[in-house]
């Protein structure tokens, strides 16, 4: 199965995420991606195709809510806290 319903999305300090059914993944290589709470213990990533246009695989089972974010004048999304 092949997902294109993903975003990367920017955030400021030229940082970015790939963000994937409301979650947020860090880069680690070119390709893999893997939950931004991996530091909690959270094991979910997706893989991109070689093109980079589409997930090819993901294992998002995740063991927190997502977090919310809301996109700023500028394009960059900024995290909210609960």
């Amino acid at each position: 199965m092949i997902w294109k319903d993903f975003e990367i999305i920017n955030l400021p300090g030229k940082r970015t995420l790939l963000m994937f059914n409301g979650y947020t993944f860090a880069q680690t290589t070119k390709r893999h991606w893997y939950c931004s709470k991996r530091f909690k213990g959270c094991q979910a990533r997706v893989f991109l195709s070689v093109d980079e246009l589409n997930i090819v695989y993901c294992d998002v089972y995740h063991n927190h809510d997502p977090p919310v974010y809301r996109k700023a004048p500028d394009g960059c999304y900024l995290k909210i806290k609960s």
